[in-house]
C-alpha cells in the first residue's frame, strides 16, 4: 500500500502538491484551535462563570451551524467565485480575533 501511496503522490504536479500542503496545513489549524479550547473547558468555564453543561452545549452549536456557514458561503462561492468569500471570511474572523482583545472579562 506504501509503494501505491508513493507512486500517486510522485503523480502530482507541484501546484497540486503545494494546494494540498496548504490545504492539510489549514485542517490541522482549525482542528488545534477547536480542541484548544476543548482542552481548557473547565478554567474557561470558571473565569467566565458559566456551568460546563453550558459550555458544552455551546460547543455543540458551534457544530451545528458550521455546516450551515458551509453550505451559505459555499452556495456564494460557486455563484461568485472562491476569492471573494474567503476575503470576508478572513477578515471577519480577524476583526472579531482583534475585538476579543477588548473583552472586559
Amino acid at each position: 500500500m506504501l509503494k501505491t501511496v508513493k507512486g500517486q503522490a510522485a503523480g502530482l504536479t507541484k501546484d497540486q502538491r503545494n494546494a494540498f500542503v496548504a490545504a492539510y496545513l489549514g485542517w490541522a489549524m482549525d482542528a488545534f484551535d477547536y480542541f484548544l479550547v476543548v482542552i481548557v473547558y473547565s478554567e474557561m468555564a470558571d473565569d467566565f462563570h458559566v456551568s460546563l453543561t453550558d459550555m458544552a452545549f455551546l460547543t455543540t452549536a458551534t457544530l451545528v451551524m458550521r455546516p450551515i456557514g458551509a453550505l451559505i458561503f459555499g452556495m456564494w462561492a460557486d455563484r461568485r467565485g472562491r476569492r471573494i468569500p474567503l476575503m470576508v471570511d478572513v477578515v471577519f474572523y480577524s476583526i472579531v480575533g482583534f475585538a476579543c482583545a477588548f473583552a472586559p472579562d
